[in-house]
């Protein structure tokens, strides 16, 4: 698979190309087709995202389709997810948490409801404001900064579930207060089973992968992942690929296997030179052990 013109799902298809002229050729054959099939590309909801460094405003197709273009700053919301131009991943993460925070505030009441246990409350915490926050989550290149966020999010709104601890001093600092608040929630997290954000979405990046590796070669998702574009990488990519992660664990256990066999080696030869040092060959060395004890080891 040499290049990658688009990516489908039901109604809803993203195109690429390398230049405009390339992608307008595109959109014209993509309303050639449709209209054999009855159907009408909707110009109204199409957008253009490019990484030229001056666009125009507008896409003109031989065909007469006009298309509105996006300025690099800004970014369109495809599948439940924020897609920019000026690789700025942390947009699709901001709009998440943004999504979170609506569905908390949709259900305040419900979660803040002293009649319900703190268990319940959290239960529902996790059922309805973490799929918000972290869906299409585990397709993301994963950075320390953004577990970060998704974390301090994930403890703001918590906080407010499980409430304050009774007794607490307000006139102290206020990280001290937020030391003695996080260890009520700590202690209430565990009891209910719930995880931060970060550690959920690790889990499910994982169990993704795991899946995605056990694919049959055959099948589009396990070639896509599999598929290596030449040359340096253009201006909208993130900095890391998804699976640097994956290749960066598998490195370390790689390291790790070659320094355990490395020490099981020394080991056994620590083990032979003081075994020849004990039956005999310290003799030579001129060191001093009893019969008794060459006996001892002998046996």
């Amino acid at each position: 698979m040499k290049c990658l013109l688009d990516l489908r799902f039901a109604d809803d298809i993203l195109l690429f190309a390398h230049t405009s002229a390339a992608i307008a050729q595109l959109l014209d054959d993509l309303v050639v087709e449709l209209s054999a099939l009855g159907l009408q590309l909707n110009a109204s909801k199409t957008a253009v995202l490019t990484t030229e460094a001056q666009p125009a405003e507008e896409l003109l197709t031989q065909a007469g389709l006009t298309l509105h273009v996006l300025p690099r700053s800004a970014a369109h919301k495809w599948l439940g997810c924020m897609l920019s131009s000026s690789g700025r991943h942390t947009l699709d993460i901001d709009y998440h948490l943004q999504a979170a925070c609506k569905a908390f505030y949709s259900n305040v009441g419900i979660m803040t409801d002293r009649s319900a246990s703190i268990s319940s409350r959290l239960a529902f915490f996790d059922k309805v404001v973490t799929p918000a926050a972290l869906f299409a989550g585990i397709h993301r290149t994963m950075y320390k900064s953004d577990l970060n966020a998704l974390d301090v999010a994930f403890r703001r709104l918590a906080r407010k579930v499980v409430g304050p601890p009774g007794g607490l001093d307000w006139s102290r600092p206020w990280h001290e207060t937020l030391h003695s608040w996080h260890e009520r929630l700590y202690s209430k997290m565990e009891h209910a089973n719930l995880q931060h954000w970060s550690s959920k979405l690790l889990r499910q990046y994982w169990r993704f992968a795991a899946y995605l590796v056990g694919l049959p070669g055959d099948r589009w998702l396990y070639r896509v992942f599999k598929w290596s574009p030449q040359g340096v990488r253009s201006h909208g990519r993130p900095h890391n690929a998804w699976d640097d992660l994956l290749v960066a664990f598998w490195r370390i256990m790689e390291t790790l296997r070659v320094l355990c066999r490395f020490m099981m080696i020394y080991s056994e030869n620590i083990y032979f030179y003081q075994r020849q040092l004990v039956l005999g060959t310290s003799d030579q060395l001129g060191l001093p052990i009893s019969g008794a004890h060459r006996g001892v080891y002998q046996n």
